[in-house]
């Protein structure tokens, strides 16, 4: 991993490099050592390309605003200093990067982690994954901060081997989100994912799009805790995941135990969205 440090303020694309801390080898746990702020974290797809760069950085920017510290930025500045870090790897090397603003400490200063693209395995896909469900909501919830993040780590920390994800449950018993995801069911033959109370994640976003192409059924209002014996389909979002199919929820077989046609169907759709969306950063 690869740390720098910049500043929305700086006229010229100057980076300081950051040592990382001993026993610090995740995003997360750097992340917690930094001053609190927005965050963002996207791939990169054929080394220097990305999905929808000024969604990521327009987020950063209405997080602040929700936070109560508007700062605006150029985004080509922030352009600019992710190709000086991307230009670090070898050319065949695809990416995680994460991009945190300091809205409290050093307003402006910004900070960007870098590594090796790891994806979930081939298994995960053809077969499905298990999640885990959790009572946990964000009370400002299309703000992405930093501080949902310790929480979060804790909950996966307890994680039993087969479980990939939690989902995100409030009081009413709705499902939500994952903590580093979104959440997607299939029930009635509709798409159904919550919209007011969860992130707006860049791929859920292109989800959406691609389910409309498709001609699918949307209904943006969660599932419930109650409904799960009536999902006939799942699946989570995320930068890096893309569509990744779920199988089981808690003790709950979802649908006959494998990824349903609905999901495979959009996967595929996803996969061509991508490839006529991804530009050079």
């Amino acid at each position: 991993m690869l740390v720098f440090q910049g500043s929305i303020f700086q006229k010229e694309n100057k980076l300081s490099r950051l040592p990382l801390p001993r026993g610090v080898d995740t995003f997360d746990e750097f992340t917690v050592r930094v001053p609190g702020g927005a965050y963002t974290t996207f791939r990169t797809f054929e080394h220097d390309k990305a999905l929808r760069v000024e969604d990521h950085l327009e987020r950063l920017q209405e997080t602040a605003q929700l936070a109560g510290n508007p700062l605006r930025f150029e985004s080509a500045k922030i352009r600019a200093d992710l190709r000086q870090i991307i230009d670090k790897y070898p050319q065949n090397k695809e990416l995680r990067v994460r991009i945190v603003l300091d809205l409290y400490e050093y307003p402006g200063d910004i900070y960007y982690m870098s590594e090796l693209l790891k994806t979930p395995g081939a298994d995960a896909y053809q077969n499905g994954v298990k999640l885990i469900t959790c009572s946990m909501r964000r009370y400002n919830p299309k703000a992405k901060l930093t501080r949902a993040i310790p929480r979060a780590e804790k909950i996966r920390s307890e994680f039993a081997v087969d479980v990939h994800e939690a989902l995100m449950v409030d009081e009413d018993g709705r499902i939500l989100e994952g903590l580093t995801s979104n959440f997607f069911a299939v029930k009635g033959g509709r798409l159904w994912t919550n919209e007011s109370e969860v992130l707006s994640g860049v791929t859920r976003s292109l989800v959406i799009d691609a389910a409309e192409e498709a001609g699918l059924k949307l209904n943006l209002k969660s599932v419930t805790l109650s409904e799960i014996l009536k999902i006939e389909e799942a699946f989570i979002t995320s930068s890096s995941r893309a569509i990744l199919p779920v199988v089981q929820i808690d003790d709950q077989v979802i649908g006959e135990g494998k990824p349903g046609l609905i999901t495979l169907r959009l996967m595929g759709c996803l996969e061509d969205r991508i490839h006529r969306e991804i530009e050079p950063i």
